[in-house]
């Protein structure tokens, strides 16, 4: 693949996903989120970036809907399905989707 993107649980090339506009961050900027790279399909730093995207969340009383093991499994897993093995990793979390209330 050219480039991937990953939304509750579907993954795709990034031209073709879709975010629903009731997702809080489309409105609201209500998510957090963490950026790094991966080299050689090997994505740099991962415990320090996996722990500040998680404690971020946790200050502002969010909850990431899948444990660190799984996401930092799974990030190692996409960055090897990317055709470049340089890569922009970027991973952000919302509040989910919900009319304004």
């Amino acid at each position: 693949m050219k480039n991937l993107g990953y939304y509750n649980g579907k993954y795709d090339e990034i031209e073709n996903m879709q975010i629903p506009m009731l997702d809080r961050v489309c409105w609201f900027g209500d998510g957090v989120y963490d950026a790094t790279y991966a080299h050689n399909h090997i994505v740099f730093d991962m415990d320090a970036h996996l722990t500040r995207f998680y404690n971020s969340a946790k200050l502002l009383g969010m909850n990431i809907p899948i444990e660190r093991d799984e996401l930092d499994k799974l990030l190692r897993e996409l960055v090897k399905k990317v055709d470049d093995g340089d890569q922009f990793v970027y991973m952000q979390v919302t509040r989910g989707n919900g009319l304004r209330g």
